[in-house]
């Protein structure tokens, strides 16, 4: 017998030396071979590496070690994303949870850089487990938001459905089992999960929140089919989750032999179990249930086995309530001096997890500090899908947009007809414009002459392009000709703009702008408006960061959305490439709340300052990118702000950026 198990000890050896050699020559070969580039190179030991983790082969960390180093002098930034959450992942599968974080940082940071939004999604959610098990739940939950943003911007379902599941694991954990049970039964009644082992899993999880809220009868019942599913499946960790839900319950009733029953029935599955947790959190039940009948020696192997298991993974969650309950089950016994050993242990573990936890929360706000950029980066990864439904403009505004399009028809038809006529019919338009400027100028004095200025610029513009082609039709070159027409579209896009403003305002002043409250989300309306000028802020690569709170305004939304977009496109016009913009919001007092734009741009000097909001001040000027405005757009604001009941104002230093306000009613 000792031969047969030493020939197949020599056997076992063989072939994990063997298996190592393979691993070996296979990684030297893709490493030398000049044939193959970089990119494929970093893709086939990706491939050893994961194997070699999911293997838990004892050179994985080797692997892993030279395959970030090869990453880092040759990779670009998606590769070494990959790189480094591979050696995240292996520090986190050995239990090294602080080095993996760090690890999962910077992968993080890379897959932004990269656009790799797979490996983002991944380590968020790897970090959120991390951080979960370190009782860190605000920590956790900022990192699967984050994740369950990306997972919804690029369209995962599958992550997405991940998402969702930690999120309501972690308020599980959190204890905010109300909050959960509302989601697992709106899960279940809308179809939400369809697939028989997600709909088990998730009955057990309502069979947990009905435990903590003390209502073990309505925990029962959805056991019982859950048992059932996951028996049909053969899911050995589903079996023991319910098994040892129905222990938990039985225990607390006080039946002994209905909970010894369902004891024994998990122990045949116990074995084969790979989740040390689940050991652990068996062993603990069972000594509860000797120690509820005063059963003390058995109930001390129990939690002596289920200690013994924590110790060697060095899972140190739960485990000062391990060390409480096996030092009072040695005072029940009388040994009373191994009983003070495990108190001292309880004090000194408890101890060291809570200065864990307030190192851990300095160093996050140390790396906080010193990367500020990268946070910035990351911040990117809150922009959502562009809303699907756009809500329905009220008639009039219809009407005005109508007006605006035949005006714009208009301008477009002359022109063409410029190119076949040879017609002074635009110089007389053009007279006619400025007539009728000169008499709005004489109802609003300095501020009409501003806008006289205003267009007669792209006016003149356009009225000397369309007489050039006029004129030298024939003359003119194709690229003479396109050239003209570039310039002629400009004017009158400019013409667009300020028309479109003017009309607005004019309407505001005569108060034929009609007034609908109601009561809306905050969060949604300033999601919209960044979707709809995101394709401006993509153009300059400038990132725009939602900091509001999650409340409800009482607002007419039409003018609110006005007001924010103009505040939004202000910024993206003053702001230079590669720039961060940032709307934020603070309560000013139970029934006000102040929302702020701001800016990182070129700001205004004390002088610009000054003419904030005023009528009879120009303060339009290209943008960092040559964009150009109407001047019209912060006195809108001014307008629409005070008829939400609220206020603007600005504030801004030269060379530093700008922030402007506006509040509103709270719903």
């Amino acid at each position: 017998m000792k031969i047969i198990i030493g020939i197949v000890i020599l056997l076992s050896t063989s072939f994990n030396i063997g298996l190592a050699q393979n691993f070996k020559d296979e990684y030297n070969a893709i490493i030398r071979n000049k044939f193959i580039d970089d990119s494929l190179r970093l893709s086939k030991l990706h491939v050893i590496v994961e194997d070699l983790i999911k293997k838990k082969h004892k050179e994985a960390h080797n692997y892993a070690e030279q395959a970030l180093k090869f990453a880092d002098e040759n990779g670009n930034y998606s590769q070494k994303s990959i790189a480094y959450f591979d050696y995240a992942y292996l520090l986190e599968t050995n239990y090294k949870f602080a080095d993996a974080l760090k690890y999962y940082f910077k992968s993080v940071n890379f897959a932004v850089k990269g656009f790799n939004y797979p490996i983002q999604i991944k380590c968020l959610l790897n970090m959120a487990a991390i951080e979960q098990a370190n009782g860190n739940y605000d920590k956790s939950l900022d990192y699967l938001e984050r994740a369950g943003q990306i997972s919804s911007f690029i369209g995962d379902n599958a992550s997405y459905q991940i998402y969702s599941n930690n999120l309501l694991n972690l308020y599980m954990k959190w204890g905010k089992y109300r909050e959960v049970l509302v989601y697992y039964i709106r899960g279940m009644d809308f179809g939400g999960y369809k697939d028989s082992l997600s709909k088990a899993y998730n009955y057990t999880n309502l069979a947990n929140c009905y435990i903590h809220l003390n209502t073990p009868e309505h925990a029962l019942a959805v056991l019982k089919p859950a048992l059932s599913i996951f028996e049909k499946f053969n899911d050995n960790h589903g079996i023991n989750t319910a098994l040892l839900h129905y222990a938990n319950i039985y225990i607390n009733k006080n039946d002994f032999d209905k909970a010894n029953e369902i004891l024994k029935h998990a122990e045949m599955h116990i074995v084969l179990e790979k989740d040390e947790l689940l050991k652990i959190n068996y062993y603990y039940i069972k000594s509860q249930y000797y120690y509820k009948q005063r059963i003390f020696k058995k109930a001390y192997n129990a939690i002596y086995e289920a200690i013994q298991i924590a110790r060697k993974y060095n899972i140190k969650d739960g485990l000062p309530d391990y060390y409480k309950q096996i030092a009072d089950i040695l005072n029940q016994l009388g040994n009373y001096k191994e009983a003070y050993y495990y108190s001292q242990e309880f004090i000194k573990l408890s101890a060291e997890l809570y200065t864990d936890k307030f190192n851990r929360k300095l160093s996050d706000m140390a790396l906080k500090m010193k990367s500020e950029t990268q946070e910035k980066e990351i911040a990117q990864l809150r922009y959502t899908q562009l809303s699907q439904d756009i809500e329905l403009k009220d008639s009039e505004h219809n009407l005005n947009i109508s007006i605006i399009i035949s005006i714009l028809f208009i301008i477009v038809l002359l022109v063409i007809l410029f190119r076949f006529k040879h017609t002074r019919a635009f110089n007389k338009k053009l007279k006619e414009s400025e007539i009728k400027l000169s008499q709005l100028n004489a109802t609003k004095d300095k501020f009409f002459s501003i806008i006289a200025h205003d267009l007669r610029g792209p006016l003149s513009s356009a009225m000397n392009t369309a007489e050039l082609l006029s004129e030298n039709y024939h003359d003119f070159s194709i690229d003479e000709h396109k050239e003209s027409l570039e310039d002629l579209k400009n004017s009158v896009s400019n013409i667009y703009k300020l028309t479109e403003n003017l009309l607005t305002w004019s309407r505001a002043q005569r108060n034929h702008i009609e007034y609908y409250e109601v009561n809306a989300p905050l969060k949604m309306l300033v999601d919209q408006n960044i979707s709809l000028l995101s394709h401006l802020a993509n153009n300059k690569r400038i990132a725009i960061i939602d900091k509001t709170q999650d409340i409800d305004i009482k607002v007419d939304v039409n003018l609110f959305n006005t007001i924010l977009r103009n505040l939004l496109n202000n910024s993206i016009k003053y702001t230079p490439a590669d720039g961060c913009i940032m709307i934020a919001s603070k309560l000013l007092n139970e029934e006000v709340l102040e929302i702020s734009v701001e800016d990182n741009g070129i700001g205004m000097t004390d002088e610009v300052k000054n003419k904030l909001f005023r009528i009879d001040s120009k303060l339009s000027s290209d943008g960092t990118a040559g964009e150009k405005g109407t001047g019209l757009g912060l006195i809108i604001c001014k307008e629409f702000a005070e008829k939400l009941g609220g206020a603007s104002r600005g504030e801004s230093q030269l060379g530093l950026g700008t922030k402007f306000f506006f509040s509103v009613k709270l719903a």
